[in-house]
């Protein structure tokens, strides 16, 4: 059996863009952040949260990755060459590659907060998935593929979860909102941990309302 190696990603250690219309923080090396032990894993090549003020734009291209994009607060509009879509916190946006698109916030006055994966291979088709995290204490699946399990669950204070990752060899976890322990290992929010050969992942929350992300691949 392959050695169990993990990597942690510190919130504050990630890569910061400030313009006027976002912020931005970056897990992996892009543009002008690099850092030797933030190269992509796998077929994940960036994992990145965002924030945009009332009605501002983030406009995105990613030549060979398939993006998925998850609202967490506010409601955003995403317009690819064709089409615009309106979509909402449990809602997740596939898009495959070689496809542009324009991220806008919809409401003048609030501050919208998303995440976007990229992931190196191509979905083969666009949509936008609808998931309940309402059922507590689980995790629920957001999108699956023979590639990839995209998974978020909503947790109580001390409720506990093992899950079996026997079919991927790597689970990204990142922490969305409170603190859990996973693996032994005290994560808050957006700290992140990299698995790789392990089968069975175990997480504990430690705070009400904590919400957890499973990325497997």
């Amino acid at each position: 059996m392959s050695e169990e190696f993990y990597q942690l990603f510190k919130s504050d250690l990630r890569g910061t863009i400030k313009e006027n219309q976002r912020t931005s923080f970056i897990t992996f090396n892009e543009g002008g952040y690099f850092h030797e032990s933030r190269h992509p894993v796998g077929i994940l090549t960036q994992f990145s949260e965002h924030y945009l003020s009332g009605e501002k734009q983030l406009e995105l291209f990613s030549q060979n990755d398939s993006l998925f994009v998850l609202p967490i607060e506010g409601e955003l509009s995403v317009h690819n060459r064709q089409q615009t879509f309106k979509i909402h916190p449990q809602e997740l946006f596939v898009l495959s590659p070689d496809q542009p698109i324009q991220i806008t916030n919809c409401f003048p006055d609030e501050l919208s907060r998303f995440y976007v994966i990229q992931l190196s291979y191509d979905t083969g088709h666009l949509s936008v998935l609808s998931f309940l995290p309402d059922h507590r204490n689980k995790l629920i699946p957001c999108y699956e593929s023979p590639e990839a399990k995209l998974s978020l669950g909503v947790f109580d204070g001390r409720k506990d979860r093992e899950i079996n990752i026997a079919s991927h060899n790597r689970t990204f976890v990142t922490i969305i909102n409170g603190a859990f322990e996973v693996q032994n290992r005290l994560m808050e929010t957006n700290d992140s941990l990299l698995t790789t050969n392990c089968r069975h992942l175990e997480f504990e929350a430690l705070s009400e309302h904590a919400v957890i992300l499973v990325l497997s691949f």
